[in-house]
């Protein structure tokens, strides 16, 4: 592999449905992406996989060709080098609700931190959400506040 290889990293995380390996690697083919190595496993009916590509002779975007396809049951946000793919009800927003019904929490009793696009259901799901001075515009508007690091967090809540 060449040194100026333009990696990133795809995760595609969701219940486990048949040819979803077939579907992204036949797409990242058509659209010379070279995939460099690949992980996957199914953990209680759910798949997790994890991929390394170089994208240096990509067609096109593959975050944009996913949310212009008609995989209406897929999302994908587009980190710094890497690509989150998960099924559209699948989130951290779900997993906090989740939680919170099951703890007992009002969604004022949660705080949040988060600073990728992948935690804005998150950011959305409870009063108090937060992220990073560094955190891209689109994670800012629907935090109540910015941070320099976790442990400002933490002694705003607590102080």
């Amino acid at each position: 592999m060449e040194h100026n290889a333009n990696k990133t990293i795809i995760t595609v995380v969701g219940k486990d449905t048949v040819g979803i390996i077939a579907k992204v690697c036949t797409y990242l083919s058509e659209n010379g992406v070279n995939v460099l190595d690949i992980s996957q496993t199914i953990v209680s009916g759910y798949f997790n996989m994890m991929m390394i590509v170089d994208m240096t002779k990509a067609a096109k975007a593959f975050a944009d060709w996913l949310e212009k396809s008609d995989h209406q049951e897929v999302r994908a946000f587009v980190n710094i080098q890497d690509v989150d793919m998960a099924w559209r009800d699948c989130s951290k927003g779900n997993a906090m609700n989740i939680l919170c019904q099951k703890l007992g929490f009002m969604h004022e009793q949660v705080y949040a931190i988060g600073d990728a696009e992948n935690d804005i259901d998150m950011l959305r799901a409870t009063k108090h959400g937060y992220t990073f001075h560094h955190s891209p515009a689109t994670v800012k508007q629907y935090a109540e506040g910015c941070v320099k690091s976790v442990s400002e967090l933490i002694d705003k809540i607590l102080g």
